[in-house]
């Protein structure tokens, strides 16, 4: 295992046996595993986040934990869109540590990216019944409930991860940064399918994306959410078309695989009457990503 943080059980009598604590530890990891890995958790993300893929390789090689060293190159392996080296590693940390749930995560994760949104959501319950506060978890549930279109849900899981860090509780920046971009995306979305945006949504909206960016103000999704913002708030309130298009392109110029950037690209051309540019980024996701969800939702794939 990574590392094992747990209360003081109880107090054992000077004559009890060692066999009889070590029984008592294992109960409690096994009744009680919400409190195992996290603080290790919260350190590892946070490192995959930060460091290039060569390395992690390297830090990997470092350590004398095999599942640690797994799955920090899952990690690692995610942060580069190599799903299917990713989801070795961490098929590899359940073969060392079978029903290890930041493994299962990994593989949720995997799933989600490619679509099998069931099959992702039906691990990511069973870890979460297992440890409730389990923050990629929660962030990963909370991004498929926005793909799929649930947004009030969405954005009630994504609050559980700002709960946590609101109390104390160990969160990385990375995935707090994600929780208040998807609570930030689906107010948007709800917006889009009202067609009305009032100065306190946007305030709010914006108030949520501009926490991420204090987090870090470079990523991808940070940019991707402030064009959103742009392109759907009102000229009174800030929406600027010109604006979402430069934000747009500061998302993918971070994240060249950022495909709902190409879509909200196309999106934002359209709006501007922008024939030329519209045809080259839907020829673009066409190439890219014939699937893609959003692009469907807005009718630019059948």
């Amino acid at each position: 295992m990574f590392k094992i943080y747990t209360p003081v059980l109880t107090k054992i009598r000077k004559k009890s046996s060692i066999k009889t604590y070590l029984i008592l530890v294992l109960m409690w990891i096994v009744i009680c595993p919400c409190d195992l890995y996290a603080a290790s958790l919260k350190e590892l993300h946070e490192k995959a986040y930060l460091s290039t893929l060569e390395e992690l390789r390297k830090y990997a090689d470092s350590l004398s934990n095999k599942s640690e060293s797994h799955y920090i190159l899952g990690l690692g392996y995610l942060k580069n869109h190599l799903e299917q080296k990713a989801s070795k590693e961490f098929e590899e940390v359940l073969r060392l540590e079978p029903g290890n749930i930041n493994a299962l995560w990994g593989q949720a994760e995997v799933l989600r990216r490619n679509n099998e949104y069931e099959k992702s959501i039906k691990i990511l319950d069973e870890v979460l019944r297992k440890n409730p506060e389990h923050a990629p978890a929660l962030i990963t549930k909370s991004y498929t409930q926005l793909l799929l279109g649930d947004l009030q849900q969405a954005i009630k899981t994504a609050a559980v991860v700002e709960r946590l860090q609101e109390t104390g509780k160990p969160v990385d920046k990375p995935n707090l940064a994600r929780a208040y971009l998807i609570i930030a995306t689906a107010k948007i979305r709800i917006v889009e399918k009202s067609i009305f945006l009032g100065k306190l949504q946007a305030l709010t909206i914006k108030g949520y994306i501009m926490k991420a960016a204090e987090i870090n103000p470079d990523a991808a999704e940070v940019r991707f959410a402030l064009g959103n913002f742009y392109l759907f708030a009102p000229g009174f309130w800030g929406g600027n078309v010109d604006l979402a298009i430069e934000e747009f392109k500061k998302a993918l110029n971070k994240d060249p695989q950022f495909m709902d950037a190409y879509v909200r690209l196309a999106q934002t051309y359209r709006k501007k009457n922008d024939l030329p540019q519209l045809n080259y980024y839907l020829d673009k996701i066409k190439k890219l990503d014939p699937n893609n969800k959003l692009a469907k939702e807005l009718g630019y794939l059948k």
